[in-house]
């Protein structure tokens, strides 16, 4: 349980990197579109989030749920890792 704990955390800090994100917006974008690209930016992520959850809802379904949260901890921890690897390139 402890190491789930913190994948889960570890995962979910991968949203702090809207933090950095925001900020950034502004200086790249015109100003009459920034309005829609921070509408686009928080509708991927909310998306993302859905469809992460229902999966995981439904192979908690088929599997037992401990091995699907540490599975999905996994995965989220290797998607926050190679986006943040992408991003200092």
């Amino acid at each position: 349980m402890p190491a789930a704990v913190a994948l889960l955390a570890l995962s979910g800090a991968g949203f702090a990197c809207n933090q950095g994100i925001d900020p950034l917006i502004p200086a790249a974008t015109e100003p009459a579109y920034r309005g829609r690209l921070f509408t686009v930016q928080t509708s991927g992520m909310t998306t993302a989030q859905g469809v992460a959850t229902a999966l995981s809802g439904a192979a908690g379904t088929e599997a037992a749920p401990g091995l699907v949260i540490g599975v999905s901890e996994v995965v989220g921890t290797g998607v926050v890792a190679g986006l943040f690897l992408r991003g200092r390139d």
